[in-house]
């Protein structure tokens, strides 16, 4: 080790608080960088093995495919792994409750297939011969229907068939038209029950039954497939089958970075590079602040060092040496805490984790490592040191010997540069004058002060800002619920629903229930002028427009039409500050509006959120149209004076304009804010129009007395309550498949904003704690180094008093030009996050005034603080031993 670096570890030691400060600076920077890139790896592992989990390992399927495409499939150079279910055929079930799901679908899996998709028991055992069969459990829960573990069960299998068209499993329920075909019959013994699978959609007509194939049976097969790469998944599939059904593993493709949708990495990688940059930023203004200090206390020191034969480039090293020495004590602690702070939180947050999935999960979030990910933190945090000292060692490396040592540098004093104003001295007498020209006259120190508030304010608020709108962006695009369980009564049903609701209402755990019913065969026509602009923007496709009689400056508002209970109206009007008199008079009723538009537009693929119309209470026309019976159909076509219709033979049939399409008007009263507890499309351009249910007859020239009822229920614990309400259900006789728990469905996505509070509060708090820290680096420095300037004022005579009205100017000076250059910058690096984040979602930009507010005052409590404790340490010094010392 040559003398310099002997004397820079001498250095070190005995500025002990400065070096500790630097190396907790770069500890924080590095836990940071592991922190981003260790969730990064853990998360994504984590998701891919959920997908594969729930959905199944496979990039893309092919359905109903024969034999002898299969072996080409098979045998294609690009496929590395191919699992097969058989089709057996469909079997009508007896009892079923669930009127669109009236069969029990069979098929025989191959080997390899209950390892790759999800078959998962959950009583008995996977069948061992083709005279075994699997039952899925939502047979009983969804359908009504019980087949007994053990039992022989005998099936009467066929197809379906839609005319000369054969249907499977992704072809709907169709009772008009489709048609059942018996081939033969089957019998199992029935050894398992298992989960409903995915690969079984909600529209299937069937119930997936699995069994083991038995060397015959139907040529036609189910195929999912993996290819290399990956990303070749859909020309390959496209090229192979075109004409069929192809379904992709879309999530596992779009976590992988391999599908073909990009709006989701796009706004990923957007995120990741601010967030990136602002931890990197604030460690640089951390770390370049310590060593700038240093160099600065180093200058004497330096001048010396070059006096006898020291070149820049070993004053350079000497700088380097320094930045090395700490990052070889920072950077492998900076690793542990960030390895052990996320793993904490990983630890703590691991039910919210459970629940960002939809369904249940077998995978758990656990803390994974990777060699990439920990070099990545280190080499950045180590760019980091480097740059950080890099800039102040080239400054001082260029300083003469001669300016080094006479320290003429640090203080340059022009004519006129620290005179101070009048204004000034009466202010703040004396001593708010004299700490004025201390900061004009060494402005170096002090732009190191200044740029670390700067830094701090700059820091703050960009990662609230970050935090902010990330929050926004998620809480803009999942779908949230008013209400957290829903059933659905059929007019069949002999019990009334306020009957239903008396009885429902008494269960424990229902908090609040409404019931009601609604349409979407009514559709609004409204003048222009009322409508949004942002809506006129987006939504410029409407049913009715070109057949619907109106004016040029009129347009068709797809209209969501609902009628609750009058109880719930009621206390939705109180809520809202409403008349009930005015809104519930039956002989002119009056409608509550809501509106949410939520748009996916896929021409610049991004989420839009917007008004619908400016205001409400107005009066607006209507129209339903008639789309015809089980005869005829309205084909969307007027001529001239007549609604051109089709009967089932295809032959046209024209009915009268006034007699297809039944006109009105309605009167339309206040906007409200609150989501009404009533089941609202997510994503839709609907205007929400709400009466009372008593109003229906009024409201409806042809009031449906037999339409379904829906119920929506607020609760205070979902999972034990939908229990509940099921088995009260199966007493009256109702069907259990109708309730729904939609509390369990968007636990998913209140998970999420969670998530990303956790990780938003806790970025924040380390930034805030690097911007702390760089602030108390500068300030008590500052105030150390200039301990011989203090000891020279006490000894001419300056008080304590003096001292602290001077220092809390100096204070405020800080302060405010800190606050005044950080606040500009901040603003534009939140613009820059917005516009990061609204390339896939749209909303307008805002500034976080409550992290403003914050930022603000934390500045001077900081700064106050850190002076005071720097000062309680200088005004223990001895004036004469201050003086003699040429190092301060």
């Amino acid at each position: 080790m040559n003398i310099l670096n002997r004397v820079t570890l001498q250095n070190l030691k005995k500025n002990r608080t400065r070096t500790l400060v630097t190396i907790i600076g770069i500890i924080l920077s590095v836990s940071l960088f592991t922190a981003v890139t260790t969730s990064v790896h853990s998360l994504k592992t984590h998701v891919i093995n959920v997908v594969k989990e729930q959905d199944g390992d496979y990039h893309g399927a092919v359905s109903s495919v024969d034999g002898k495409e299969l072996s080409s499939l098979v045998s294609s150079d690009k496929v590395n792994m191919v699992t097969t279910i058989q089709n057996i055929g469909y079997a009508k079930l007896e009892g079923a409750e669930n009127d669109y799901k009236p069969y029990l679908f069979v098929g025989a899996m191959d080997n390899s297939f209950s390892s790759i998709m999800p078959v998962y028991l959950t009583e008995g055992a996977m069948p061992s011969s083709s005279k075994e069969i699997l039952i899925p459990e939502h047979l009983s829960q969804n359908g009504g229907v019980t087949l007994k573990l053990g039992s022989e069960i005998t099936l009467e299998m066929g197809k379906r068939y839609l005319g000369e068209e054969e249907l499977a499993q992704y072809n709907g329920f169709d009772p008009k038209n489709e048609v059942f075909k018996a081939e033969g019959t089957r019998t199992f013994n029935v050894v398992g029950y298992y989960e409903r699978p995915s690969f079984e959609g909600y529209n299937a007509p069937g119930y997936t039954a699995l069994t083991l194939p038995d060397g015959g049976g139907p040529d036609s097969f189910d195929a999912f497939v993996r290819v290399e790469p990956a990303k070749d998944i859909y020309s390959f599939m496209d090229g192979m089958f075109s004409g069929h059904n192809i379904e992709y593993n879309d999530d596992l493709l779009r976590y992988t970075g391999n599908s073909n949708e990009n709006t989701l990495n796009a706004v990923l990688y957007s995120m990741v590079a601010v967030l990136s940059g602002i931890i990197m930023f604030g460690s640089i203004s951390l770390i370049y602040n310590a060593f700038s200090i240093s160099i600065s206390e180093r200058t004497k020191q330096f001048g010396l060092l070059k006096s006898i034969g020291a070149t820049k480039k070993q004053i350079m090293n000497s700088v380097i040496f320094e930045a090395l020495t700490l990052s070889a004590i920072g950077i492998p602690l900076g690793i542990l805490l960030g390895v052990a702070g996320i793993g904490t939180t990983f630890v703590l947050a691991k039910d919210l984790f459970t629940h960002l999935w939809r369904e249940e999960t077998r995978s758990v979030l656990t803390l994974r490592l990777s060699p990439e990910s920990l070099v990545l933190s280190a080499v950045l945090g180590l760019i980091t040191v480097l740059i950080s000292a890099y800039i102040p060692a080239r400054k001082a490396s260029k300083v003469s010997a001669i300016d080094s040592i006479r320290q003429t540098d640090d203080i340059k004093i022009k004519p006129g540069k620290v005179k101070t104003s009048r204004l000034t001295y009466k202010l703040f007498g004396f001593h708010g004058m004299l700490a004025s020209k201390n900061f004009k006259r060494n402005r170096r120190k002090y732009r190191a002060t200044v740029i670390s508030l700067f830094m701090s304010v700059v820091l703050f608020i960009s990662a609230s800002s970050f935090s902010e709108y990330l929050n926004k962006s998620v809480g803009q695009v999942m779908e949230l619920s008013s209400f957290d369980l829903q059933y659905t009564l059929t007019p069949e049903s002999e019990i009334k629903p306020a009957e239903l609701k008396e009885i429902l209402a008494k269960l424990d755990g229902v908090e609040k229930l409404s019931y009601g019913s609604s349409t979407y065969d009514l559709s609004l026509v409204v003048s222009e002028d009322r409508l949004s602009e942002k809506y006129q923007e987006l939504s410029t496709d409407h049913y009715g427009s070109e057949f619907v009689k109106m004016d040029e400056n009129e347009r068709i508002l797809n209209t969501h039409l609902i009628f609750i209970d009058d109880e719930a109206f009621n206390n939705m009007l109180l809520e809202n500050n409403l008349s009930t008199e005015e809104y519930t008079d039956l002989s002119a009723p009056k409608a509550v509006l809501y509106q949410e538009g939520k748009m996916f537009n896929y021409d610049d693929r991004r989420y839009y959120t917007f008004n619908i119309i400016d205001e409400g209470s107005f009066e607006s026309d209507y129209i339903i149209v008639d789309h015809g019976d089980d005869e005829i159909f309205f084909t969307g076509e007027r001529r001239e004076e007549n609604l051109v219709y089709k009967d089932m033979e295809d032959n046209e049939v024209l009915i009268p304009y006034e007699e297809g399409i039944t006109t009105g008007s309605l009167q339309l009263g206040s906007l409200i804010t609150e989501a009404p507890m009533v089941s609202m499309n997510s994503l839709s351009d609907e205007l929400n129009v709400i009466y009372p249910l008593s109003a229906k007859a009024a409201v409806l020239p042809e009031n449906d007395e037999d339409s379904v009822t829906e119920f929506y229920f607020a609760v205070d614990d979902h999972a034990k309550v939908f229990k509940e309400m099921a088995e009260t259900l199966k007493d009256l006789g109702l069907p259990q498949h109708r309730l729904q728990n939609r509390a369990s469905n968007l636990e998913s996505n209140r998970a999420m904003i969670s998530v990303v509070n956790i990780f938003s509060y806790g970025f924040i708090i380390l930034i805030s704690l690097i911007a702390a820290a760089n602030v108390f680096n500068t300030i008590s420095t500052n105030i150390n180094l200039r301990r011989r300037e203090f000891a020279m004022l006490k000894a001419v005579g300056m008080t304590k008093k003096g001292f602290n009205n001077m220092m809390v100017y100096e204070s405020i000076l800080y302060g405010l030009k800190g606050i005044l250059y950080g606040l500009p910058v901040a603003l534009g690096v939140t613009y820059l996050i917005y516009l990061s984040i609204s390339n896939g979602i749209d909303f307008e930009f805002f500034v976080p005034w409550t992290s403003v507010i914050i930022a603000v005052g934390s500045v001077f409590v900081v700064v106050f603080a850190t002076s005071i404790y720097a000062m309680d340490k200088v005004k223990k010094d001895n004036p004469i031993d201050a003086l003699k010392n040429e190092n301060l």
